[in-house]
């Protein structure tokens, strides 16, 4: 199927058309929008999304093409954005999906930008700056194809929302993406622009975050000749140093995580997205003394073919099977801590079928916008789409750039042509999924 072919066929050739010739335009406002310092307001308080949701909200009104603009906040200073086409009331809106909070650019890295990274700068054919893949690119494209089939005097039959909300980079979902719902907003099927490299992803694996607490007996450092190799005629060891009793733990997962890697075979997923890994280690509490405690926090990601309770209940007799063969471990078991308190949530996988409706109208509409077949490929992160399953609520991800381009790092920068791509793919969707009234 091309574009030519096909009762919508010649209507997703003229918004290809014309999506082509607007690029620079659309690329224009994808700079500015960067420009926006839109730092999650939870990680830097001086920064926040208020002020690049406003000035989000008055551009899209500016532009004179949607029904409706829609600004509101839950939480002071953290709006969301959503524009909207209406259709003439067929039921199963299409919803396309975005964050505008960025992560900040950390201090100690800023030297090493090549390019300011709060300018976006358009060379060598990519935009970079922090906030320019992750994800105000896909936010652009999305925006720019409702705003081009507006442009083009369609009325589709059924209704398209842009959401642009706030929170998800520190996964504040009350406040950002469930305010959709709560707004009134009920999408059937959802679109989400995060980075995938242009490839539709139709499941992303689970993710929480878990503590492990070991326990140790702190004694004087001079006295861990002791602790290690018990004198004759000595008792019970004077101190047990936790940081070397948590190393047991920290092989046995690793060699779990391999383990995963064999059993667990997603046939889109890539082999090893099921994983854990040790992102935070804090042990001892005094420079002479034997550590008393050793935490490690686990990022856990598990298999769309699992539940949150199932991967749990392995985790907790895995470490008990770790602590039955040591005699010190097997009176004094570690703690866990499941999901950790200090970010306890807990976000299921998503595994749409690829003969759902949506996924074949994506397809399609990739097909016809670009001349070639749809790759299909896992999203190996998670995102607020995963909050939304959790509503019940389908979807799949499909979005310009890659999370290897720099996203959370330096230089981060997505391809134009990958923005310009994905808005011909989004135009030819919406066209394919609301159709065109009579």
């Amino acid at each position: 199927m091309n574009g030519s072919q096909g009762k919508n066929g010649p209507v997703i050739v003229k918004a290809t058309e014309i999506i082509e010739k607007t690029q620079d335009e659309m690329i224009r406002f994808l700079s500015e929008y960067v420009r926006h310092r839109s730092v999650n307001l939870s990680i830097d308080k001086t920064q926040g999304e208020g002020e690049c949701q406003n000035w989000l909200a008055a551009e899209l009104t500016k532009w004179d093409c949607f029904d409706n603009v829609d600004i509101w906040e839950k939480a002071e200073k953290r709006p969301n954005v959503v524009a909207v086409l209406k259709g003439n009331g067929v039921d199963g809106a299409l919803g396309f999906l975005g964050h505008t909070d960025v992560v900040p650019v950390i201090e100690e890295t800023r030297g090493d930008w090549t390019v300011a990274p709060w300018q976006g700068v358009v060379r060598d054919g990519k935009v970079y700056g922090r906030g320019a893949c992750d994800m105000k690119a896909g936010n652009v494209a999305f925006l720019w194809a409702m705003k081009t089939l507006s442009e083009m005097g369609l009325k589709l039959r059924k209704d398209v929302y842009g959401a642009a909300v706030s929170g998800e980079e520190t996964g504040e979902h009350e406040l950002g993406v469930d305010q959709i719902l709560e707004r009134g907003y009920h999408p059937e099927f959802v679109l989400c622009a995060e980075p995938t490299n242009s490839k539709i992803c139709p499941v992303t694996p689970g993710i929480f975050f878990f503590n492990l607490i070991v326990h140790g007996k702190a004694i004087h450092t001079s006295q861990r000749y002791r602790s290690v190799f018990p004198q004759q005629g000595m008792g019970p060891a004077p101190g047990v140093d936790a940081v070397q009793k948590t190393v047991k733990f920290l092989q046995g997962f690793e060699d779990l995580e391999r383990q995963w890697a064999l059993r667990k075979r997603h046939p889109i997923l890539a082999r090893g997205s099921s994983n854990l890994t040790p992102t935070l280690i804090k042990g001892g509490e005094y420079i002479v003394a034997l550590a008393e405690r050793c935490e490690v926090t686990y990022n856990v990601w598990y298999d769309p073919g699992e539940k949150f309770e199932s991967v749990e209940e392995e985790l907790r007799a895995y470490v008990k099977r770790i602590s039955e063969n040591d005699d010190w471990l097997r009176e004094h078991e570690p703690t866990m801590e499941v999901p950790a308190p200090q970010l306890p949530l807990v976000m299921p996988p998503i595994d749409v079928p690829l003969d759902h409706p949506g996924c074949r109208a994506t397809a399609e509409g990739f097909e016809s916008a670009l001349g070639r077949k749809a790759e299909f490929e896992g999203f190996t992160a998670a995102c607020d789409l995963n909050w939304l399953k959790k509503k019940d609520v389908t979807g799949i991800l499909l979005g310009p750039g890659d999370l290897s381009d720099g996203t959370h790092g330096v230089d981060e920068f997505v391809a134009v042509k990958q923005i310009v791509d994905c808005a011909k793919v989004y135009a030819a969707t919406v066209v394919n999924w609301c159709g065109i009234a009579d």
